[in-house]
């Protein structure tokens, strides 16, 4: 017990937590949350072949508008979007409106859980852009980590409201700790109770964690079908595998353990 206390007195210094590792069994079922699954459509990619394009089902066609939080600078996925008459409706304080697209409408402000100069929470700009009863309708986010916040502060009324939902999730090299293990955890649970995992893929920019032998990348890309667009549920198909790009040209590939599907 005095060892372990110098042990943590130490570390504390060094500005490093022994704080709540996360045993291998919590971790193996996160990946059970986050598995793709065949879920009845084909698969596309929309947006190129690297980084800022994602994988959607072919529902894609029926969508009418596409909410972007975290515009980055790059628009690729919204521009391939308004080939099917897809409105965008992008945020970000961080840059100026894309001059690139034509159908869309630009917040300059963070998308956040409040609002003030230079941020909106997320359910007064979709509330604001909308009517109530729309759906048919994207919701991408790419925040630099603000996502789990985002997902948290968005409303089950308006989170149902969209049929597709594409998550580019950061930071999950703290997985292995109790505090953000609990937050991520309920971040995936609210979602899993209206959507499905229709793909997956691991965005090679930050590389893998290794959590007591279970490999989880640092930086993962999830598109979510809502239920009430599931055909059925079969085991992801390897040929989908195809689908994956590098995020980052010069970096290796990311090939994820068979665990993951």
């Amino acid at each position: 017990m005095i060892i372990k206390k110098i042990v943590k007195k130490i570390l504390s210094k060094l500005n490093l937590s022994t704080y709540g590792v996360i045993r291998k069994k919590k971790i193996l079922e996160i990946i059970n949350l986050l598995r793709p699954e065949d879920l009845g459509y084909k698969y596309q990619r929309i947006g190129g072949k690297t980084d800022g394009s994602y994988v959607v089902p072919e529902i894609i066609k029926e969508m009418n508008y596409c909410f972007s939080a975290g515009y980055g600078g790059d628009c690729s996925f919204e521009k391939e979007l308004e080939k099917y008459y897809i409105k965008s409706f992008l945020a970000d304080y961080s840059f100026d409106a894309p001059k690139e697209l034509k159908n869309f409408e630009y917040t300059k402000k963070f998308i956040k859980s409040f609002s003030d100069q230079k941020s909106i929470d997320i359910n007064s700009w979709i509330e604001k852009k909308t009517l109530d009863d729309q759906k048919k309708m994207i919701l991408q986010i790419d925040i630099e980590g603000s996502e789990y916040e985002v997902i948290h502060a968005i409303s089950e009324k308006n989170l149902k409201r969209f049929d597709i939902l594409i998550i580019e999730m950061h930071n999950l090299f703290m997985l292995n700790n109790q505090i953000f293990h609990k937050y991520f955890l309920s971040c995936i649970e609210k979602i899993r109770t209206f959507f499905d995992v229709f793909y997956l893929q691991p965005n090679n920019c930050c590389g893998t964690s290794n959590f007591n032998g279970v490999v989880f990348p640092n930086v993962l890309e999830i598109t979510f079908l809502n239920k009430s667009k599931v055909r059925y549920k079969e085991n992801f198909k390897d040929e989908n595998k195809n689908l994956f790009v590098k995020n980052i040209e010069n970096k290796k590939k990311i090939i994820l353990p068979n665990y993951w599907y």
